[in-house]
């Protein structure tokens, strides 16, 4: 579904690579699980934004989107931006970032500033 949304938009390879596009499957915990087998606590991934606390537990918060990384100027990843892929998503809005978190503050955030920053100071 994803590579479909994707090349429905004419969105290539080198795009996807340059935009750092991905995809996070649907299932409930994936990369929660992953990234405990890396050695991060539920608690870094609830502060990152990349999990939420529910009843059942700690679960993906991008589950079953296309996804973004949201970068600063100098390219750093402060957040990731992600678009519903699915009728069913328990979320019903189609896009969703990242939490405001100690690092990512959407207000603050301007989308694609890394890679427009090289034309920007060019034009001067």
């Amino acid at each position: 579904p994803a590579r479909k949304l994707l090349a429905g938009r004419d969105f290539s390879q080198v795009d996807c690579a340059r935009f750092g596009c991905g995809y996070a499957p649907r299932g409930w915990d994936n990369l929660v699980r992953h990234l405990a087998d890396k050695g991060f606590t539920q608690q870094e991934m609830l502060d990152a934004g990349l999990a939420r606390q529910g009843q059942r537990g700690v679960y993906d918060y991008f589950r079953g989107r296309v996804t973004w990384p949201i970068r600063d100027s100098t390219g750093r990843t402060l957040g990731f931006g992600a678009r519903k892929l699915y009728d069913d998503d328990q979320i019903n809005a189609k896009y969703i970032n990242t939490p405001d978190t100690q690092l990512y503050h959407k207000n603050q955030v301007l989308y694609g500033i890394d890679l427009a920053k090289k034309q920007i100071v060019d034009k001067r």
